[in-house]
């Protein structure tokens, strides 16, 4: 006799969610995963969220109610900290999941472990469809826009940015005692589990589009599909060269500042488990030359232009 399938619990991060929670919330009772449960943390909402939240009859659901607000961060740390499932989906307010989602992730989820064991941290993400705050079709796939990679893998794919969103991910139990709690004063979440994924267990990927990932100009982390034309670009360059430098200048010292704290918090987390190719990298990272630098990360995936990814590794 097959056994029930595992179970897996949604980890939700609300705040002020109100307005597209209800769609959100509907496209999980709608999973075709039988067993499924949410865990919500809620950040100090002041709309409805929390009635909408008690509203949720169709499937289990757990509320966390913090004073807040603490941050997107601290939030979604609170509601993975609160699961005990064998796997853990990552779930933001205001998309809506295909109805196959979390069985297409768990079909790649359990082929990982099937091959390296339930003891080996595995996460599996998938694509996602851009649409507007209305659901209407932006762009058919995330993956295909700019300089995101969906064959990213290894620690140097990641290493300077994360380009996976957290609402695709899936991650098993291994990953989740040993990616969290979070360092202290840690900037993104769903980065810091992709990181600890590569360097301590396995990445995969379904390659298609199983959420509707909504871009209505209030996500905290997001990705529009029409970046400003090539004129545009030209003319803010033209109007103020210096002021356009010295942008950039303070863009790539931060993007530098948060990558080398980053990966400052990998090695002491995870240092006695790194391969001898990982830990090459992050001390060419860490410690070596520009051109080193350069040199570790050459055909790397890192989804960032190639000035943004000089301009990183040159302040790094």
């Amino acid at each position: 006799m097959i056994g029930e399938p595992p179970r897996v619990e949604v980890a939700m991060a609300t705040f002020n969610g109100a307005r597209y929670l209800p769609e959100m919330l509907a496209s999980i009772a709608a999973q075709d995963w039988p067993t499924l449960a949410i865990v919500a943390s809620d950040d100090g909402s002041k709309d409805a969220t929390l009635e909408v939240l008690r509203s949720l009859h169709d499937i289990p659901i757990r509320m966390i109610e913090n004073p807040g607000p603490h941050g997107i961060i601290e939030n979604f740390a609170h509601a993975v900290a609160a699961t005990t499932a064998p796997y853990v989906a990552l779930c933001d307010q205001d998309d809506v999941w295909r109805a196959d989602k979390v069985t297409r992730l768990m079909a790649a989820m359990q082929a990982i472990e099937a091959e390296h064991g339930t003891a080996r941290p595995a996460l599996v993400f998938s694509d996602l469809e851009l649409v507007d705050g209305a659901l209407q079709t932006i762009a058919p796939s995330y993956f295909a826009q700019g300089d995101v990679d969906r064959q990213a893998r290894t620690l140097a794919d990641f290493a300077l940015v994360n380009h996976v969103p957290g609402c695709a991910m899936l991650a098993n139990r291994a990953l989740i005692d040993r990616a969290f709690p979070l360092p202290p004063g840690f900037h993104i979440h769903d980065w810091w589990m992709v990181l600890v994924a590569t360097t301590t267990g396995t990445i995969g990927a379904v390659d298609a589009p199983l959420i509707r990932y909504r871009q209505h100009g209030g996500n905290n982390i997001g990705i529009f599909a029409q970046p400003p034309t090539l004129w545009a670009r030209l003319r803010r360059k033209l109007a103020s060269p210096l002021g356009y430098i010295s942008s950039r200048r303070d863009f790539y010292r931060q993007s530098a500042h948060v990558t080398r704290a980053t990966l400052t918090a990998l090695e002491a987390r995870v240092g006695p488990e790194l391969s001898a190719e990982d830990r090459a990298l992050l001390d060419g990272l860490l410690r070596g030359s520009f051109s080193r630098r350069r040199r570790v990360m050459a055909g790397a995936r890192t989804g960032l232009s190639r000035a943004n990814r000089l301009g990183t590794l040159f302040y790094l």
